[in-house]
């Protein structure tokens, strides 16, 4: 397997040095100040121009094999995919959810690679009350979502009371997280870099969503830990252009 490494400290001041020196030393401070006030947008550009020379990594496949191996649930899997009936397309990824998997281990998993993740859910495993699906109540099952980085574009300004209300079923936080690491094991690189994506299929007690995205953090004080997974909640009646779930197209049990 061969992960690609992350930026490096010298590497990211080199960039930050480079894009400083970009800057027009006639820019107007007019529109200086209109691009300060649209950070999400300046943002969006910078991080579009630094990644436009990768592959097209949106139809790459996910090793799941390689991805139980790593959770120490090889034995799990073969037994599991001698049952289930795995059913992949070009178009999305059928996710293997086998009893055993919680959120926990996912995350720990991630941290061991080196991921950076600011987890704001203390213990999800435990916080959240409701799972649309649940591999250690129900058993394994598959699972399949449409193949892109981002969250579906057809789910924009839709919460999560708003899909509950269409019968629309969309991705738990556990089938998120698997989702996450798996694609990183595979490729080296991560989800939700535009969108966040809404974990509608959860629920918190108090009736709060998870999310799920990949963020550059402005409260970081080193440069090396400025890109982070962020795992935290949302109210189920939040909506906005991109916060957006990912809708299940099938699935087998």
């Amino acid at each position: 397997m061969n992960i690609p490494k992350p930026i490096t400290a010298r590497q990211m001041k080199k960039i930050v040095s480079v894009i400083t020196d970009a800057i027009p030393a006639d820019l107007s401070s007019e529109l200086a100040r209109k691009w300060l006030n649209n950070k999400k947008g300046l943002e969006g550009a910078v991080r579009k121009i630094l990644l436009s020379k990768r592959r097209n990594l949106e139809v790459a496949r996910i090793n799941w094999k390689i991805f139980y191996d790593m959770l120490g649930m090889k034995a799990e899997y073969k037994s599991a995919m001698a049952i289930l009936k795995i059913s992949e397309s070009a178009t999305s990824w059928a996710i293997p959810v086998i009893k055993g998997l919680t959120c926990k281990k996912v995350i720990l998993c991630l941290k061991r690679l080196g991921v950076d993740i600011k987890n704001y859910i203390a213990n999800p495993d435990n916080e959240i009350s409701h799972n649309d699906r649940d591999p250690n109540k129900n058993g394994s099952y598959a699972i399949s979502f449409r193949r892109a980085i981002e969250a579906d574009e057809e789910n924009r300004n839709l919460s999560a009371d708003d899909l509950r209300r269409k019968g629309s079923k969309g991705i738990t936080l556990l089938e998120c997280l698997i989702l996450e690491l798996g694609y990183f094991i595979s490729t080296g690189q991560h989800l939700d870099v535009e969108s966040v994506t809404l974990c509608a299929g959860s629920r918190h007690k108090n009736g709060d969503i998870p999310r799920v995205c990949y963020r550059s953090s402005s409260l970081s004080s080193s440069l090396s830990s400025s890109l982070r997974i962020f795992v935290c909640w949302c109210g189920s009646r939040d909506q906005c252009d991109h916060i957006r779930a990912r809708t299940v197209k099938t699935l087998r049990k």
